[in-house]
């Protein structure tokens, strides 16, 4: 049976809760864009159900970061791969992704 989870950005200017069947950190991320905002070393993933994330406070606080794939090619698109888009709070560019 899903939870629900409550959570923020760093700052607190972006609140959310979302549902999950697994609530406990799941994956160890080590690709350069969680190495570079969450340090050396990278991120911890927890899964969720996206269709349940309700932003509850700062939607116009949220921000896309449109990541460069391979900087020796021109740029296609706007996604990560997979469809992957990443998102962050402006103010403390506290991290997630939905997809």
């Amino acid at each position: 049976m899903p939870v629900e989870l409550k959570g923020s950005c760093h700052c607190g200017a972006v609140t959310f809760t979302v549902h999950s069947s697994t609530p406990v950190p799941y994956q160890l991320c080590m690709c350069s864009i969680c190495r570079k905002v969450g340090g050396t070393g990278g991120s911890i993933n927890l899964g969720a159900h996206a269709h349940t994330l309700q932003i509850t406070k700062g939607k116009n606080d949220i921000s896309i970061y449109k990541a460069v794939l391979d900087r020796g090619t021109p740029r296609k698109g706007d996604r990560l791969p997979n469809g992957i888009s990443a998102q962050n709070a402006r103010r403390c560019s506290g991290y997630g992704t939905k997809r």
